[in-house]
C-alpha cells in the first residue's frame, strides 16, 4: 500500500513541478484550515487514558496549516497534491496528523476574477501518538472559490469532506476494542494562491 502512493506520488510531483504537460501553469496555494474531527481524535484518547484512572488536561489547536500546488490547465482541467493541514495535540495527549492529497478538478470561469472549483481526489494520513493502530487510504471532495486582485495573487475559501478513517485502541467495560474516527472529516479553510 505505502509503495503504491508513493509511486502515485512521484507521478503526480513530476507533472506539477516540471511543468510536463502543455497549455497551463502551476499555482502555489497555502493556507489555514479548521479540522472537524480533531476534537473526536481527543476524545477517544482523553477516554482511555480516564479508564487507566489519569486526569487529563489537552491543548488541542484544530487549525493546520497545508501547502497545496496544483497544476491549472487552460481547458479548466487541474492536478493537484498537497500535505495538510497538519494538525497536533499538547499536553497529555499526544497526536499529530499530516495528511497526504491528490486530486483532480475542474475550475469554471479561470479568466474571471471570482472562479469556482471543485475537486476529487485521495488522501492518506500519516498519523500518530498516543492509542493510533492504524489508518487507510480515503476519499475527498472539495469546493472552493477563488477570488483575484492580480494574475499574480489570488486568495479563496474551501469546503473538503474527507472520508479517511484513523483505527484507535478504545478501553470500556474491561475490554480492548478498535474505534474508527474521522480526523478531518470537514474541513474549512481561507488560503492564498500565487
Amino acid at each position: 500500500m505505502n509503495r503504491k502512493i508513493i509511486t502515485l506520488s512521484a507521478m503526480c510531483y513530476i507533472v506539477i513541478f516540471f511543468n510536463i504537460a502543455y497549455g497551463g501553469s502551476l499555482h502555489h496555494s497555502i493556507g489555514l484550515y479548521y479540522v472537524s474531527g480533531l476534537n473526536d481524535v481527543v476524545d477517544v484518547i482523553e477516554h482511555n487514558l480516564e479508564e487507566r484512572g489519569y486526569s487529563v488536561d489537552t491543548f488541542k489547536w484544530p487549525i493546520g496549516l497545508s501547502y497545496q500546488p496544483y497544476y491549472q490547465f487552460d481547458n479548466g482541467l487541474r492536478l493537484g497534491a498537497g500535505i495538510g493541514p497538519a494538525v497536533m495535540t499538547f499536553g497529555d495527549v499526544d497526536f499529530y496528523d499530516i495528511p497526504l492529497k491528490f486530486n483532480v478538478g475542474y475550475t469554471f470561469f479561470q479568466k474571471n476574477s471570482v472562479s469556482p472549483y471543485i475537486k476529487i481526489g485521495a488522501a492518506y494520513h500519516i498519523a500518530d501518538g498516543d492509542f493510533v493502530d492504524g489508518g487507510e487510504l480515503g476519499f475527498t471532495s472539495s469546493i472552493g472559490i477563488e477570488f483575484s486582485k492580480s494574475n499574480y495573487l489570488r486568495w479563496g475559501l474551501e469546503v473538503t469532506y474527507d472520508s479517511t478513517e484513523l483505527d484507535f485502541e478504545y478501553y470500556g467495560n474491561w475490554r480492548r476494542t478498535t474505534k474508527a474516527v474521522k480526523p478531518a472529516e470537514l474541513v474549512i479553510g481561507f488560503f492564498v494562491v500565487f
